[in-house]
């Protein structure tokens, strides 16, 4: 296994939030109580129908009801399970990347789905189950607009999946940042492995795989930035390096 980088160090040569409506949820659970109400009431003026006629009608009549209070119940569900991101979903963007938060009512994994459509296509995801959540969307275009959505996973496997939101990046004008870092003492050393993160400690996302080389240039527009490197030999990767900052105006 390959030692760890000694020593890495750089020289560097806003946001806005969105937020689900509040009442959002509370509408769709208005409409799903008015429907149900709507429901009692009709059969409450069944008593004032011919026997006769209500015979008639019993068998056709339990069965579209049946299959109508189901799906009521299961819109009453899923409006009750939105409510845990009703504590908002905010994004925080610079010119390439953004951090999303959001809170839910029990622990559970985290995930941020999002791209430059409703499609989405990419997704980061977080490794411990937390109520708060935050993940950092790294590698993004400045000034570009993106879509996502967050989803949270609880230990039993129930998954509940947001809206849709999105946010714009921030436009900048691009700095280098030039690393340096002290080689592996291993001798059999074949590549170094750059990683950034806007997160202080990470989480961090793969940058660039060099050859055997100490230095790597950068290049960012306004935001704070962390870095780790590593070594690979034949035997796998090493630990991250200790971490540095840049900070880009």
């Amino acid at each position: 296994m390959a030692g760890p980088c000694a020593v890495i160090t750089c020289t560097a040569a806003g946001g806005e939030c969105v937020k689900k409506p509040a009442g959002e949820n509370r509408i769709a659970f208005a409409s799903v109580v008015a429907y149900l109400l709507s429901q009692k009431k009709k059969e409450s003026t069944a008593d004032n129908v011919p026997a006769s006629e209500r015979e008639k009608k019993k068998h056709g009549g339990n069965m579209q009801k049946k299959s109508a209070w189901l799906i009521s119940l299961l819109l009453l569900a899923n409006s009750l399970a939105w409510s845990q991101f009703q504590t908002a979903i905010r994004s925080a963007p610079s010119s390439t990347s953004a951090i999303i938060t959001w809170t839910s009512s029990s622990a559970g994994l985290d995930f941020v789905n999002y791209g430059l459509t409703t499609n989405y296509g990419t997704t980061v995801k977080g490794t411990v189950a937390v109520t708060a959540h935050s993940l950092t969307i790294p590698g993004l275009t400045a000034n570009t607009k993106y879509f996502f959505r967050v989803r949270t996973t609880d230990s039993t496997g129930e998954q509940v999946v947001s809206p849709g939101f999105s946010f714009t990046t921030l436009a900048g004008t691009a700095h280098n940042v030039v690393l340096n870092w002290t080689a592996s003492a291993t001798t059999d050393v074949t590549n170094y492995k750059v990683y950034v993160g806007t997160i202080s400690g990470g989480p961090y996302s793969p940058l660039a795989t060099l050859g055997n080389v100490t230095t790597y240039t950068d290049s960012r527009t306004t935001g704070t930035y962390y870095y780790v490197a590593t070594a690979l030999d034949p035997s796998g990767e090493s630990a991250f390096s200790n971490q540095a900052s840049a900070v880009v105006p």
